[in-house]
């Protein structure tokens, strides 16, 4: 019984990221989610050394945020993903780790995506660093941290 259970929640998880994969391939300029869940790559290295250049991300939206909460949001038609800084009124003040200065312009709750629960190095990033044309898969790693995050 408990590797039915194991197979079916593998395989829940699996689809789950399939679907998602499937979606961004599908409409690549909106942000796509499943159950409130979404994943990205990140194209820049702002968030270093927390999240790097290359990293997938798992963002979930939630209905309040908090200052050192790393979220995804929209600002000039761009899709960025920084830590808030600080919350003054209804404005939500944001930085890149890597980055001197806090981002010129506030971020309203109608721009976040949502909060990066999951994060971990790319698969691809790791395809790249092999040396080997045939690599076991078991030989890649994969990091990541989860966050306790409570709605």
């Amino acid at each position: 019984m408990k590797k039915i259970s194991k197979f079916i929640f593998y395989s829940i998880i699996i689809s789950l990221i399939f679907y998602l994969v499937y979606m961004k391939f599908i409409n690549p300029k909106k942000i796509n989610s499943l159950l409130g869940y979404s994943i990205l790559n990140v194209i820049s290295g702002s968030m270093s050394p927390e999240i790097n250049e290359g990293d997938i991300i798992i963002i979930k939206k939630y209905k309040n945020y908090e200052v050192g909460d790393i979220i995804t949001f929209s600002s000039n038609d761009e899709i960025i993903t920084h830590r808030i800084y600080s919350i003054i009124d209804d404005y939500y003040f944001t930085k890149g780790d890597a980055n001197n200065t806090i981002d010129l312009e506030p971020i309203e709750f109608n721009q976040i995506y949502g909060k990066v629960i999951f994060h971990f190095n790319s698969f691809i990033q790791n395809l790249q660093h092999s040396s080997s044309k045939y690599t076991d898969l078991q030989t890649f790693h994969v990091y990541g941290e989860i966050e306790n995050s409570t709605e």
